[in-house]
């Protein structure tokens, strides 16, 4: 082959040496497994519309074993979609995408399926060993029956009025809100709200910037009307217990301004629709959610950020 390349058919010698050989090697093994993973990345259920393929079950329940919901899709979907299909949208900031590891669920039954990469990415050898899967990534081939930490919240929509709204930095705020009932134990710091964000467009003046941060919101490539097209969640994260802060829900949320090179990437949808609250709007969201909680014992706690 070399000979061809190079178009030399006599006066050619040797050229076999080890390293050429190596890198030859080397090359072929990166061709047949990129043709491998092209094969492996792809699942025949995936070119099938939703209407040819046959109806599956799945059954929701609650961590206390409680019976929630029963709900049908099509056979191959991932529990993620399943339930997505059916208005329960399980908490996730990835959109299914396997690399936020939120939407964890835990198989009912005696043989789960064997874990993924993504799965052991994102789930203690404990977890596993109990059943727990990514919802994202557990396909509904037959009947099946999971428990979901969240419960009721998955589809219990609140509201709450946004009392203040304080710009801590040039691109962190935090958000204060009244839920319209009284929050429970439950909102403790290390949980987190899906606010719900609407689809909007507006100028981005709309943003308010305080005199001391208006150079830094300058120096941002931003464009000129700020929009979302179409429903979505984020996630936050509660900074304070509401039995500090008089039954109210504190949010500190950091704006994320997307790329500012040429390939523009758009402002987060969520950091926008937040920064453009005043005082008196509301909003929707779900939860709360996650466990992430500091466990109260006498032990000395260290926290490196």
């Amino acid at each position: 082959f070399w000979m061809l390349h190079i178009m030399d058919y006599a006066s050619r010698s040797n050229f076999n040496n080890p390293l050429v050989v190596g890198a030859g090697i080397g090359g072929l093994w990166l061709a047949l497994t990129g043709m491998w993973l092209l094969v492996a990345s792809f699942h025949l259920r995936e070119f099938v519309p939703e209407r040819w393929r046959r109806s599956r079950e799945l059954t929701v329940y609650a961590a206390n074993g409680g019976k929630l919901r029963t709900v049908k899709s099509a056979a191959g979907d991932s529990v993620y979609v399943a339930l997505a299909r059916n208005d329960l949208q399980l908490p996730s900031n990835c959109g299914g995408g396997q690399s936020c590891g939120l939407c964890e669920v835990r198989y009912r039954g005696a043989s789960p399926p064997p874990p993924t990469a993504a799965d052991r990415a994102h789930l203690s050898q404990g977890k596993l060993k109990l059943g727990y899967r990514l919802a994202c990534n557990l396909p509904l081939e037959e009947g099946m029956e999971i428990e979901v930490a969240g419960g009721p919240n998955l589809w219990t929509e609140h509201d709450a009025t946004v009392e203040r709204v304080v710009a801590v930095a040039p691109f962190l705020r935090e958000i204060v809100l009244k839920p319209r009932h009284a929050p429970g134990p439950e909102y403790q710091p290390g949980a987190y709200l899906q606010v719900h964000v609407p689809d909007y467009e507006f100028p981005r003046e709309r943003i308010a910037q305080p005199d001391e941060h208006r150079g830094d919101w300058e120096a941002l490539d931003l464009p000129d009307s700020l929009c979302n097209r179409e429903a979505a969640r984020r996630s936050y994260s509660l900074s304070l217990p509401v039995d500090r802060a008089d039954g109210r829900l504190h949010l500190l949320v950091r704006f994320s301004p997307g790329r500012q090179d040429r390939k523009r990437q758009a402002p987060g949808r969520g950091s926008t629709y937040l920064y453009s609250l005043q005082p008196g709007d509301r909003i929707r969201f779900s939860g709360p959610f996650g466990d992430f909680a500091v466990r109260a014992n006498a032990r000395e706690k260290i926290f490196i950020g």
